[in-house]
């Protein structure tokens, strides 16, 4: 077999839709949810380290903006390390050990003793999350069909604020437990990692990496069980790196998508992490504001099963622009 590039992964693109597709994306956007509840969370307990004595630089500004943003520092080095590695040692090995980065870690947050062991427990914890939104969404790309794989992607984001809406009544639930309540909140979070841990082992390596790195019969045969037929692979030489993004044919896009996420993540998180904590300052309860997160985090779960609905019939730009244009107006108000 010649080694020349192939871009015809066919018996995968232009598959039927399959109970596994839905398995393989249901598994991938779990990790989406641990980001969404760990991310939210916070927001919530930070309304009770701030009274306890350890805890008290959480107090002051920035502490606050600290902590909050502890997890999303993580996030940043975590998608671009273990993404990494993920290029080099395919998608299975971090897609499964990155979640036990993170039950560790979060074992680790419940008995944080003070300020800081707090911080550097939730930044390590946010490597394992950056690294597996980097990999959950390119397994997504890789398995499904053209067809439907925009439904796919868009379940991602879903995921996120239902996860957020699940931390908040969990937060709503625990709070009368007192100030070391906290404690139990990032314990619930250990749950489902831990079931999604498990379930992930039985999921196979993308069969474009593994074609990819001339392990051709490996390929089609992941080819094979997802798909019921596969194609006469090839292995490719093409190198790519991260200059390609911003080469002629991909420019555009990446500057388009860098700069309008960046701006759009730089007013979310930056509202975001402080919601239950700005809903107190504007007179609400502690549980009140609790609730007050909640519904916005379900009217943004609307929001993420309408594009679920669209964006395979309208198309990905036409459905980007939309939310974009929306989320402006938001701001602007």
């Amino acid at each position: 077999m010649d080694n020349e590039k192939n871009d015809n992964y066919s018996a995968l693109d232009d598959a039927k839709t399959k109970p596994i597709h839905y398995r393989i994306t249901l598994l991938s956007v779990a990790g989406t949810f641990l980001d969404g509840y760990d991310i939210s969370i916070i927001g919530v307990a930070l309304i009770l380290i701030t009274v306890l004595g350890p805890f008290k630089y959480a107090a002051t500004p920035m502490g606050k903006g600290l902590m909050a943003a502890s997890t999303t520092i993580g996030m940043l080095f975590g998608a671009i390390i273990i993404g990494y590695i993920t290029d080099l040692k395919g998608r299975k090995l971090m897609y499964q050990w990155d979640l036990l980065i993170f039950i560790i870690f979060t074992v680790l947050v419940t008995l944080a003793f003070n300020f800081w062991s707090l911080f550097v427990f939730r930044f390590i914890l946010g490597l394992a999350l950056g690294g597996d939104y980097a990999i959950g969404a390119t397994i997504i790309s890789e398995f499904t069909p053209k067809k439907s794989r925009g439904k796919f992607l868009a379940s991602d984001g879903l995921s996120w604020w239902v996860g957020a809406a699940f931390a908040f009544l969990t937060g709503y639930i625990l709070l009368p437990f007192g100030t070391q309540a906290w404690r139990y909140m990032f314990a619930i979070g250990i749950i489902p990692a831990v079931i999604i841990f498990v379930l992930r082992k039985d999921i196979p390596e993308s069969a474009r990496w593994l074609a990819n790195n001339g392990e051709i019969n490996k390929a089609e045969n992941v080819e094979q069980l997802i798909a019921g037929k596969s194609d006469n692979l090839r292995i490719n030489k093409e190198k790519t790196s991260f200059k390609t993004l911003f080469n002629r044919k991909y420019r555009k896009n990446s500057l388009y998508f860098g700069i309008t996420w960046f701006f759009y993540d730089a007013a979310f998180y930056g509202i975001g992490l402080f919601t239950p904590t700005i809903l107190v300052i504007l007179g609400l309860s502690h549980s009140q504001s609790i609730l007050g997160s909640a519904l916005f985090s379900a009217v943004a779960i609307i929001g993420g099963v309408l594009c679920i609905i669209t964006i395979d019939k309208w198309g990905r730009k036409p459905v980007t622009i939309l939310g974009f244009t929306s989320n402006l107006n938001h701001e602007s108000h």
